[in-house]
């Protein structure tokens, strides 16, 4: 099968094939990607009773979006804002997993006050963590700012849902998603059974 050109656009991609004994020169081939369902869950008191914008989570709703568009992937992302209540932050990652998503991801209550709830509630729900990427971030960012090194962020899988806790603030979700996209596409590949 000799490929004459191909088209790559955000989404979607064209194949037009030179010659197939089952298709026809000049018939138009699409590569109808995959979705990726992905989830974001901001645990914040204060976008949850006010109704502020969650500016944390429309970041990482752009970072993903911008990211996985140069991809063959297509994405649906659902948000929901819950207050710091670990018993609905269970409730909701234990619905979401039966769901099927691909990432769970969690914005918020990774520190270490008494209403820093998310380690200990996914920690519950992780089969296989991955500590690297978490001790990775802490380090790299903990060397400009000491205070990231207090982060209890982990990221782990279960079943075939991965599961990131990342820090509250607009800076964390940039600095967290610049190093967990680096291996996030990987990850999806193995946890579907697509090798290395």
């Amino acid at each position: 099968m000799n490929i004459t050109r191909i088209e790559d656009k955000c989404n979607e991609v064209v194949v037009e094939l030179e010659s197939s004994d089952v298709i026809k020169l000049g018939f138009k081939v699409r590569h109808m990607s995959r979705i990726l369902n992905f989830k974001i869950i901001s645990i914040n008191d204060d976008v949850f009773y006010s109704r502020n914008a969650d500016v944390s989570a429309q970041k990482m709703k752009e970072i993903l979006n911008m990211h996985f568009c140069a991809t063959t992937y297509k994405l649906h992302i659902d948000y929901k804002s819950i207050p710091q209540s670990g018993e609905q932050l269970k409730n909701e990652i234990q619905n979401d997993i039966k769901e099927g998503y691909d990432g769970i991801f969690t914005i918020g209550g990774t520190g270490v006050s008494a209403r820093d709830i998310t380690y200990e509630v996914v920690n519950a729900f992780c089969e296989k963590k991955i500590p690297g990427l978490m001790e990775y971030i802490r380090v790299k960012f903990g060397e400009e700012n000491p205070h990231a090194l207090l982060s209890r962020s982990i990221a782990g899988i279960n079943g075939s849902t991965l599961i990131y806790t990342i820090p509250g603030s607009k800076k964390a979700v940039i600095e967290y998603m610049e190093i967990l996209l680096k291996t996030m596409e990987h990850i999806i590949h193995i946890n579907n059974g697509l090798g290395h």
